[in-house]
């Protein structure tokens, strides 16, 4: 899942991007075909492939409670993971998640809460723009040169706990 405003004034703030894993039959996205190039790519012989749907959402707090959704369906399929791992499917059968929880931590000894958040929560990617100091050969002069220029890049975080009340102001409102 993305917001994406690398657009940027080409797109009006309601037009941000939010893509999510969904079924097959599914429009494919460019992120999605550039992802399974990538991982393919860096395994030979076993195809990886991704899917996605980009859609609007025009309500900031809409945008906000879809985040807070997907996070807590993360945390929810993470619980899961972590026991199907230890336990036969069969044994895991109708068991909600905390549930789930306290059979990791009774009959496999494992603490779901000393995971990295990362993998309970999921991670966040960020556009960041800033200055960095950058070296270049002048192809007139051939004398190599440094200076400061504004780059953008991307940073990988764990994510934070999603609440509405504290994405719903990080998030633009529609441009009229």
């Amino acid at each position: 899942m993305a917001v994406d405003d690398s657009l940027g004034n080409r797109m009006k703030a309601y037009e941000r991007v939010t893509r999510t894993v969904l079924p097959p039959r599914t429009r494919r996205s460019p992120g999605a075909a550039l992802a399974t190039a990538a991982l393919c790519g860096r395994r030979p012989g076993r195809p990886a492939t991704f899917d996605a749907r980009v859609f609007t959402v025009a309500d900031p707090v809409d945008v906000a409670n879809y985040f807070v959704w997907r996070q807590r369906d993360a945390v929810r399929n993470s619980i899961a993971m972590a026991a199907q791992a230890h336990f036969p499917h069969r044994r895991l059968q109708g068991v909600h998640s905390g549930g789930l929880q306290e059979l990791l931590w009774s009959e496999a000894g494992v603490n779901w809460n000393d995971y990295p958040a990362g993998v309970k929560r999921g991670r966040v990617v960020t556009k960041v723009s800033g200055e960095r100091e950058i070296a270049y050969t002048d192809r007139r002069t051939g004398v190599t040169q440094t200076t400061t220029a504004l780059r953008s890049w991307w940073e990988v975080g764990d994510a934070p706990h999603f609440t509405a009340e504290g994405l719903a102001p990080l998030i633009p409102a529609m441009r009229r």
